[in-house]
């Protein structure tokens, strides 16, 4: 597989075939299409809020540090591995992508 390179300034759009549920800090995912649910951290759950094609990595970058308090070169590379890990699970992609078609929340 080819690993794409993600640029500060992209934005990511959640896929349209994905639905969520927030459980506790957790945060369940279900690709309806591929039949795969997937279950995110307090961390990553708060990356996916936030790609909602309204916000930049570079956004996500400063947003999660600062509720953090954390240096932002280390909440980058956390970022990056969320957004390129969700990215191959096909649960979002980037606008500008061929299937950037974002989504909405299931039940949350």
């Amino acid at each position: 597989m080819v690993q794409l390179t993600i640029q500060s300034d992209e934005r990511p759009v959640r896929s349209a075939d994905v639905t969520w549920r927030t459980i506790g800090d957790e945060l369940l995912l279900v690709h309806t299409l591929l039949k795969q649910y997937h279950v995110l951290n307090h961390v990553a759950a708060q990356i996916w809020q936030l790609a909602d094609a309204s916000n930049t990595v570079a956004e996500i970058v400063d947003s999660i540090s600062q509720h953090y308090d954390e240096k932002q070169e280390r909440v980058e590379q956390d970022v990056l591995e969320t957004l390129s890990g969700l990215r191959e699970l096909q649960l979002l992609s980037f606008a500008g992508d061929d299937d950037a078609t974002p989504s909405v929340p299931g039940a949350d």
